[in-house]
């Protein structure tokens, strides 16, 4: 037996065991939601944007009319995807899907059976801000002097209490 032919033979062995690893573990097929891609990215574009669970599951009003009973997406697949899946899938999303719903917490908004949206002025500014840092802190963005002076004075007036 040659080396080629000794070599060649773990790895075919390899690749057909690697057949039954899942390609991507963030998908769980007994997840309602990650089932069909396109629900899933629906549902996690929505959830971004700070849609409710019940209005995300209106919203499948169409996606869900031809489902079999057992694969409907409801409120109940909606919270538990959002809880399990969707901070590995959208991880940049899921940081503003927190600010959301801390602040529709905050505010007593009911964020699972609302009509719409738990968006408020505030949660927008917070948000706002936290792209703007990061745009910040990025390696190829400049700061004029100007806009460091500013900062300055505001973080002055801060620390001065006022």
């Amino acid at each position: 037996m040659s080396v080629s032919q000794e070599i060649a033979t773990p790895v075919d062995v390899t690749v057909e065991s690697m057949a039954l690893v899942p390609r991507n573990v963030f998908l769980e097929p007994r997840c309602r939601v990650c089932r069909n891609d396109l629900v899933r990215k629906k549902v996690n574009n929505l959830l971004a944007t700070g849609s409710g669970y019940a209005f995300i599951v209106r919203a499948l009003g169409d996606d869900n009319a031809g489902c079999d009973p057992r694969d409907l997406v409801t409120i109940d697949s909606v919270r538990n995807h959002c809880e399990r899946h969707f901070p590995v899938q959208q991880v940049a999303r899921s940081t503003y899907r927190d600010i959301v719903e801390r602040r529709a917490r905050e505010n007593q908004l009911d964020f699972v059976n609302g009509v719409a949206t738990a968006l408020l002025p505030v949660t927008f500014y917070e948000v706002t801000m936290n792209k703007a840092f990061q745009t910040l802190v990025a390696d190829h963005t400049e700061v004029s002097v100007e806009s460091g002076l500013r900062a300055a004075e505001k973080l002055q007036c801060i620390l001065d209490g006022g």
